[in-house]
């Protein structure tokens, strides 16, 4: 398997994030593409779990992360009978999140996903989010209303 920088266009290097990326600190394997201080990391097999991005994209999906993941992290207003959250339950929420982006954004669900975003599209995320006032109670009625429809 061989990976492309979209920046430059060369082949990135296939090495363990502890090589420069983490300060020493090994976190899995990563794809990277040193001149354009580009990386992805990488799922167990190796294939990339997303695209490569430089600094200025990885600070845009950081700060798109940060309005998405509580649409399906903070399960405690959705399921205030629960203590725990089951795995099965927990990943539900983060489909839903998911599909809920995909509809507003007009993305294939598995298109959408910040890892494969750019800055435009993760901007896009967050104006969204906004717009939409979006919560994870309001992601889980915007599903029930699809389901019902």
């Amino acid at each position: 398997m061989s990976i492309t920088c979209g920046y430059c266009g060369q082949p990135a290097k296939f090495e363990p994030s502890s090589a420069h990326i983490y300060g020493g600190r090994d976190y899995g394997p990563v794809w990277d593409c040193r001149p354009c201080d580009a990386y992805v990391g990488c799922h167990p097999d190796g294939s990339p779990k997303g695209v490569l991005a430089n600094k200025t994209r990885r600070l845009a999906r950081r700060r798109a992360h940060e309005f998405f993941d509580p649409l399906w992290q903070d399960w405690q207003p959705v399921y205030p009978e629960r203590q725990k959250l089951s795995g099965k339950l927990r990943n539900l929420m983060r489909v839903r999140a998911y599909e809920w982006l995909a509809h507003h954004m007009g993305l294939p669900f598995d298109d959408t996903h910040i890892a494969m975003f750019d800055e435009t599209q993760c901007e896009r995320v967050v104006d969204l989010i906004r717009e939409h006032s979006a919560t994870a109670a309001t992601v889980r009625e915007w599903a029930k209303a699809r389901r019902a429809a």
